[in-house]
C-alpha cells in the first residue's frame, strides 16, 4: 500500500516517484510485465540447477542478478517474436471484419 500510495494519490505531474514510473525503463517493463511474469519460475529454477551443478557460484547476489537478466531476456524475446505479432495480427484481423 506504501508503495503505490505516491504514485496515485497527489498531482500527476510532480514528484520524483512519478518521475520514475514515468521513464522510459519502468515503461518497457510495464511493456514486458506479463512476459516476466510468465517466465520467472522458469528462470529462477534454471539458476538454480546451474548453482547445483557447479556452474554458478552459490551467492544469493549472483543468482538474482543471473536469473533476473534471464528472465528479462525471455520476456524481451516473448513480447517482439509473439505477443506484438499477435497483437498487430488481431488489430489487422478486426479492421478488416469492421
Amino acid at each position: 500500500l506504501f508503495m503505490v500510495l505516491p504514485g496515485v494519490v497527489g498531482p500527476q505531474q510532480e514528484g520524483p516517484i512519478r518521475k520514475l514510473l514515468r521513464s522510459r525503463p519502468m515503461a518497457f517493463l510495464g511493456t514486458i510485465s506479463y512476459g516476466v511474469y510468465l517466465w520467472h519460475l522458469t528462470m529462477i529454477k534454471q539458476t538454480s540447477d546451474w548453482v547445483a551443478a557447479g556452474r554458478l557460484p552459490d551467492v544469493f547476489l549472483v543468482e538474482v542478478a543471473v536469473a533476473t537478466g534471464l528472465t528479462l531476456l525471455a520476456a524481451s524475446v516473448s513480447w517482439y517474436v509473439v505477443e506484438l505479432p499477435v497483437i498487430r495480427w488481431a488489430q489487422k484481423k478486426r479492421a478488416r471484419t469492421a
